[in-house]
């Protein structure tokens, strides 16, 4: 049997034995005597109307047919004729009416007022209404039937009965109705029938329950009051239960249902107030989650009062402590040049020209790096529209940023190779023809002659100009050689072999720290150490810039590490100087061909744009960092699974 099957099996099982119940609880049911006729109010309609505002009018209406409404039979039959056939169908359609509409209920996303319990009620109750007050005055008579309407009107159950039993009905109705709801507000009650639990129902049971007891109390107050000072002759037994007279029956029973009602109300009140509180707490238990656990930073800041929140993330982003960052400002951390621009929209914003506002701005860290990031700004209103808050996101965008910058460096690059190739190859004849014709002229004429010096700084010139031809052809050219496994602690030791003498005539210091047991590169090692060359020579360069001769501080740093990056292993070796720096303005034009901060006669600006070409070649990066007037260092990162069989 299935879960679905054993669930059906409980609802049936439970139905019918409550629908018997019901059928033996209305022979203790509660009578009142009404001269020659009693008025029975029927406690085992309880058990029905629990099943189909629990399960549904299917539910209930097994209930009712396996005895709760039947049981009329037997408490009318005897001395009521045949009137069972009009007054037990429509308990019985009340029970499937309140059941149809507590499915009904169940289907709403929010409660309707017009589908509530009690107003549900009022048009069925009007229906039956005119059924006690026309039909069943005749039918519900002391004489069995055939009827004769028209002959045997005397015998008609007279109109201030009939009224009467309309008022007991709906009283009882209503009440029946309260008690139902107040037992479905009972948890034990809702896990009986698999229902959801309330909210807080505990503390609405006790508001419900204490509005019960006081309408009690009232009746039994009511009832002593009466037995003792005003009705002497009536015992108190009589005046509670027996033989009630009609108006002290009817203040009851009003005074019963306003408690009820009373307490519903008040007990709804108070679930909602709570069931808001806890929607409340979640809705702040999902952002805080989601502002705290988020991959993006977030800050929330006041209009009066600056910082009023951020998250770790933003903190971990610009490497500040949550204390250390809730003590600044926004201007503080943010780069000049970004001020102007991020003020104008956010004044924008604040005066409600625009609602939100995007942009893309630097900071600067704890250690005065900077990153870029995407700032996405808006506004947190109060009801009455006037901004409370002001939320802002931030995303780190570094990374991508280097990307592009790689990607437009590429793209650069490769045009100018076009460019400088197309060039070097118009310039180089003519070089040659004016070196060859300088040369002629120094042969035909003496020594002691001052055009001969005149011949020499010609062709010391277009030598010059041949080199930069030369260079800007290697840079150029999409060379096609082999490559060769290599390990980089060879192709270090051979570089420095070539330029340690020189370097050691400066007094500068050269740290290595290459681990031995790094994998081999396939590569063409010559154009590698060229790369190392030329990064080398510029970090002398700018040591000697900076320090005196024999200062200790002229250092540089070679160091490599192997690293995975997207499943493919990777070295990364690093040239570092503590030298000037290169300035921030100027640090994207680093690899340009032919763009130089050295003096003329000291640097043609191919080294890095060359470099940067082999790199390519090698399917590498090659990335600088560096800050002004302190260090610059060099990232070389070469691939080693790259798609070559390495031994």
């Amino acid at each position: 049997m299935t879960v679905a099957q054993k669930i059906t099996f409980y609802k049936i099982s439970v139905s019918i034995c409550f629908g018997l119940l019901g059928f033996f609880l209305n022979f203790h049911t509660i009578i009142f005597p009404f001269g020659e006729y009693t008025v029975a109010i029927l406690l085992g309609l309880l058990l029905p109307l629990l099943i189909a505002l629990s399960w549904g009018w299917k539910y209930g209406l097994l209930a009712a047919l396996a005895g709760g409404c039947q049981s009329m039979w037997w408490l009318w039959g005897p001395s009521n004729g045949y009137a069972i056939f009009l007054v037990v169908p429509p308990f019985t359609l009340w029970v499937v009416w309140h059941g149809f509409f507590a499915e009904l209920r169940r289907r709403q996303i929010s409660d309707k007022w017009w589908l509530s319990l009690y107003v549900v009620e009022i048009p069925f109750r009007l229906l039956n209404s005119i059924n006690l007050l026309t039909l069943s005055r005749w039918t519900v008579s002391l004489n069995p039937p055939p009827w004769d309407w028209a002959v045997n009107a005397s015998t008609a159950v007279p109109m201030n009965f009939s009224i009467y039993i309309v008022l007991k009905q709906a009283s009882v109705a209503f009440v029946l109705l309260l008690i139902v709801d107040v037992l479905l507000h009972l948890n034990p009650v809702r896990i009986f029938f698999k229902l959801s639990r309330f909210m807080n129902v505990k503390k609405t049971g006790y508001i419900i329950s204490t509005s019960l007891l006081f309408g009690c109390l009232f009746w039994v107050i009511d009832s002593g009051f009466h037995a003792f000072i005003f009705h002497r002759e009536s015992s108190f037994i009589e005046l509670l239960v027996r033989d009630i007279p009609e108006q002290n029956l009817f203040v009851r029973i009003v005074f019963f249902i306003f408690c009820l009602i009373f307490g519903m109300f008040a007990a709804r009140i108070l679930r909602r107030q709570k069931e808001d509180e806890a929607a409340l707490r979640e809705n702040e238990a999902l952002f805080s989650g989601f502002f705290n656990q988020g991959n993006i930073g977030m800050a929330i800041t006041s209009l009066e009062k600056g910082w009023v929140k951020v998250n770790k993330k933003i903190c971990d982003m610009l490497g500040y402590s949550k204390n250390e960052l809730m003590k600044m400002t926004w201007t503080e951390i943010t780069y000049p040049d970004d001020l102007e621009p991020d003020f104008v929209l956010f004044n924008q914003m604040i005066s409600g020209e625009i609602e939100n506002y995007e942009m893309e701005k630097r900071f600067f860290k704890k250690d005065q790096t900077i990153i870029h990031t995407y700032l996405t700004v808006s506004c947190i209103h109060h009801a009455d529209g006037s901004i409370d808050k002001v939320l802002a996101t931030i995303q780190d965008i570094t990374k991508r940023k280097k990307l592009e910058n790689q990607l437009l460096q590429s793209q650069k690059m490769e045009s100018l190779g076009t460019l400088a190739g197309g060039v070097a190859h118009e310039i180089n004849n003519p070089v040659n023809g004016i070196m060859n014709y300088a040369q002629l002229i120094k042969d035909e004429i003496d020594d002691s002659n001052s055009l001969t010096e005149f011949a020499d700084e010609i062709i010391h010139e277009t030598q010059r100009v041949s080199t930069i031809v030369r260079n800007l052809l290697t840079f150029a050219r999409d060379e096609k050689e082999s490559h060769s496994p290599a390990r980089l602690e060879d192709i270090i030791n051979a570089v420095l072999s070539l330029v340690q003498a020189t370097i050691r005539k400066d007094q500068i210091q050269i740290n290595v720290n290459i681990p031995s047991e790094l994998p081999k590169i396939k590569c063409r090692s010559q154009q590698i150490q060229q790369i190392f060359m030329n990064l080398m020579t510029n970090a002398r360069d700018a040591l000697n810039e900076k320090y005196t001769e024999y200062d200790i501080n002229k250092k540089i740093t070679i160091s490599a590490k192997l690293y995975q990056k997207e499943g493919r292993r990777w070295i990364c070796t690093t040239v570092e100087d503590s030298g000037n720096g290169i300035d921030s303005s100027i640090q994207d034009k680093v690899f340009d061909p032919f763009f130089t901060s050295k003096p003329r006669e000291k640097g043609t600006g191919l080294g890095l744009s060359i470099s940067y070409g082999i790199v390519k070649d090698h399917h590498g990066e090659l990335s600088m960092e560096s800050r002004s007037g302190e260090y610059t260092k060099f990232y070389l990162d070469l691939p080693v699974d790259n798609g070559w069989d390495i031994e």
